[in-house]
């Protein structure tokens, strides 16, 4: 007989910090809590395929090619009376399509669930009564601030990167020993110990030369092919590492860019070992999403942001400013003027974190079994 404690994660895939919250959570399980069964399910694969699309899918296309109207959306849902009309306008799709998600809940009977996005928190709060669940709910942030739809019960708890955030949910009621500051967790390969040498050899970097990575990015304020142009045109000597992801036409095109002979140029598709890229990147550029901010802060690399997704990653992007983590372009005449800064030795904090969130969030979890 199986007298494991059970802790089912659940994530929604609609943006991919939410889904590689969950598995860094889950894999730290998996690694160092062997007397808990864990399991990590993604709740878009538990509902109707017209909801998906209309309240999920849309996402990324919205945050692409319409980022005014993502932008009016988030900061008009942020506030009480907002919170109230998204409610009333997805309570009927809440309500006929959680009989999966409720189904596989009661068969695997969890002692604690933890949600790395608001609705399916929400919908087990709010729309499971007749289910009667008995397993306390937690739900995770994944991003620098907090939103009014992220706040979905007084009794669940709350696992948040900084003290503002504690603050605000404390206004609301929500109780002091509900919300645990943790941090936002990240993928344990980052906190293994690597020699940093021996992937200098790997990747062929020249070590004279500083090291600049770009991440891949969702939307296209600035372009990253204007960023690799420009960077060919500068006078600094680097090693570029471009990172693209699953644009595929943008690869093939970034492929027949001819660097000078001073930049050792990298084109990359995609990599499992992201890490190590930025391991050894002395500039990474990259979008500010929640994840990769942590990641970065966690290595103690100089961050350059670029094209926010509006609404959290702008909050994220403030984080990252005030707290002398990087620099901001949001526009090319920025960019030019910021990389130039971080050449030329611009004074960002490097100070890695010390706490470990992943070890955090598994040991409260543990201790509420």
């Amino acid at each position: 007989m199986n007298d494991k404690k059970r802790v089912l994660i659940v994530s929604c895939s609609v943006g991919h910090g939410h889904y590689y919250t969950a598995e860094a959570i889950k894999n730290t399980f998996l690694l160092n809590y062997h007397h808990i069964e864990v399991e990590h399910i993604d709740f878009l694969n538990f509902i109707g395929i017209f909801s998906k699309k209309v309240y999920f899918d849309s996402f990324y296309p919205i945050a692409r090619y319409l980022p005014k109207l993502c932008k009016f959306i988030y900061y008009n849902t942020d506030n009480v009376i907002g919170k109230k009309i998204f409610n009333l306008i997805t309570n009927f799709s809440k309500k006929i399509n959680t009989n999966r998600y409720f189904e596989y809940i009661s068969n695997y009977q969890p002692d604690y669930v933890l949600c790395s996005h608001f609705i399916p928190a929400d919908i087990i709060k709010n729309y499971s009564v007749k289910h009667k669940f008995n397993f306390r709910v937690g739900t995770l942030m994944t991003d620098y601030a907090i939103h009014e739809l992220q706040k979905v019960s007084r009794d669940i708890d709350y696992y948040v990167v900084n003290d503002d955030i504690n603050k605000e949910l404390l206004s609301t009621g929500v109780s002091q020993k509900n919300i645990i500051v943790s941090g936002i967790p990240i993928n344990p390969k980052f906190m293994e110990k690597i020699n940093i040498d021996d992937i200098l050899v790997k990747y062929r970097i020249d070590i004279v030369k500083k090291t600049i990575v770009i991440l891949p990015s969702v939307q296209e304020i600035i372009k990253v092919e204007e960023i690799i142009s420009f960077l060919f045109s500068s006078k600094y000597s680097m090693n570029l590492i471009a990172i693209i992801g699953s644009n595929g036409k943008l690869y093939n095109k970034l492929k027949e860019y001819m660097p000078p002979k001073s930049i050792n140029y990298q084109l990359i598709k995609w990599s499992n070992n992201i890490d190590e890229y930025m391991r050894i990147a002395d500039i990474i550029i990259t979008k500010p999403g929640g994840i990769t901010v942590t990641e970065c802060i966690y290595l103690g690399k100089p961050m350059l942001l670029i094209n926010p997704i509006p609404g959290q990653e702008e909050y994220n992007a403030k984080y990252v400013i005030n707290n002398g983590y990087g620099l901001k372009a949001y526009t090319m005449e920025e960019f030019k003027k910021n990389i130039q800064l971080l050449f030329s030795g611009f004074n960002v904090k490097k100070e890695s974190l010390v706490k470990n969130p992943n070890d955090i969030i598994c040991g409260h979890i543990i201790s509420s079994l």
